[in-house]
């Protein structure tokens, strides 16, 4: 039997989990997305701790590589990335109710401390963008959400809205924000076993991006799905697998030559393991999560792999 306080103690965790943000150097423009696999989704992911203020920080390690693709209104020749990010996500929970739920508050905010990129080599065709390493804040994203619980069941709705805060230039291949808006209606559901320790969790989302005025591109729509199954032990670790699929699902808008695919629809899927559990340290109790996430499948994406360390408390 799972213990009914350390499964509570995940709503630290969870209340954050839920989020999006614009990496560096990410069909869509760069092969990538404000959307990031590994940051929708977690433990407990839909359960929401009580009316207060909590701090989460992710520590993301992300090791990809991509060929050809659309970048600042040209075509680069792919890169080989290593990213270093951090996120620090604050979340606020409403004391009062709306709509029979409890509102709550998400402010997630890209720190971005390291990040290399070895471009590929060009040929006819391709332009030459300036690479190597940068560093600095990325685009900043803000969740409005309202949560219910009953008993096992736990069941958010929220819209997420990336805002533009990032440095950004046409010329290069990596760069710390994507300079253009997007938003990210989103549904989470957490069933949590309290008897049992089982854990099922699964986020998800639909993309929606505006056009990137200085490159004229407008990525296109995307679905993803989110989903993390656990088991919840006495001690108050808790296993689980966790994966992501997505899917673009209109055309890109903007200069795409005919050696790209039509469209440059992008789609993925990965999987892997995570472990998260609880330590207290006077009267204050962390929620640490552990968990990476390998790509399986890519199509017109950045392709590799994440580890991702999170630390989550109430203040």
């Amino acid at each position: 039997m799972a213990n009914l306080k350390s499964l509570k103690r995940l709503a630290i965790a969870g209340l954050c989990a839920t989020a999006v943000l614009s990496p560096p150097a990410l069909a869509e423009e760069g092969g990538g997305s404000v959307y990031v696999p590994g940051t929708f989704n977690d433990f407990a992911a839909g359960v929401i701790g009580p009316p207060g203020v909590y701090l989460r920080n992710d520590l993301t390690i992300y090791d990809a590589s991509i060929d050809a693709r659309p970048l600042g209104g040209r075509v680069d020749a792919g890169i080989d990335e290593v990213l270093v990010l951090n996120l620090v996500k604050l979340a606020w929970v409403a004391e009062g109710k709306l709509l029979g739920g409890t509102p709550n508050l998400a402010v997630v905010i890209p720190i971005i401390p390291h990040v290399d990129a070895d471009a590929r080599v060009r040929g006819p065709g391709f332009a030459r963008f300036g690479s190597g390493g940068t560093r600095g804040s990325g685009d900043i994203f803000i969740l409005p959400a309202i949560n219910w619980a009953s008993e096992r069941h736990n069941f958010q709705i929220g819209i997420g809205i990336s805002a533009p805060a990032g440095r950004y230039s046409v010329d290069r291949a990596v760069n710390l924000g994507r300079n253009y808006w997007a938003i990210d209606p989103q549904v989470t559901y957490t069933f949590l076993d309290p008897k049992t320790g089982f854990d099922l969790s699964a986020t998800a989302g639909v993309l929606i991006n505006d056009r990137n005025k200085a490159s004229d591109y407008r990525s296109g729509s995307a679905v993803h799905v989110d989903a993390t199954l656990a088991k919840h032990f006495a001690s108050g670790v808790a296993l689980g697998v966790t994966g992501y699929w997505y899917q673009q699902i209109d055309d890109d808008e903007g200069f795409l030559p005919p050696f790209l695919p039509e469209g440059f629809r992008g789609s993925a899927a990965g999987i892997g393991p995570a472990i998260s559990g609880t330590v207290t340290s006077g009267k204050s109790t962390f929620s640490v999560t552990g968990k990476w996430l390998h790509d399986v499948e890519t199509t017109n994406r950045l392709r590799g792999d994440t580890i991702m360390v999170s630390v989550a408390t109430k203040l």
